[in-house]
């Protein structure tokens, strides 16, 4: 077999070239894995989002829906909040 690059005769089962060392074989193209999200960055805005929640509920009128649906935003915001900082899956267990 002869090297791609610099024409040496090298073995058959060589890695690499001797001479020069260029790879025999093309090299896998490497994938790109995507950034984890900042818990500290998630935990602040959802923070910011269950005390929005808390803050608007005085400023609906008393006895109406929207008081009890700023009242439910409260507990649902505090929640999600907590599965987001958590992260997906990790109150699960593994299995072996």
């Amino acid at each position: 077999m002869t090297c791609r690059s610099c024409n040496a005769i090298i073995a058959d089962k060589a890695i690499v070239c001797y001479k020069c060392g260029t790879p025999t074989m093309e090299t896998p193209a490497v994938v790109a894995r995507p950034q984890p999200r900042s818990r500290a960055a998630v935990g602040l805005v959802g923070v910011a989002i269950t005390a929005l929640s808390a803050w608007l509920v005085p400023m609906t009128p008393e006895g109406t829906w929207m008081r009890w649906a700023a009242w439910a935003a409260v507990p649902v915001a505090t929640y999600l909040t907590a599965r987001l900082i958590r992260g997906s899956g990790s109150g699960k267990m593994l299995r072996r």
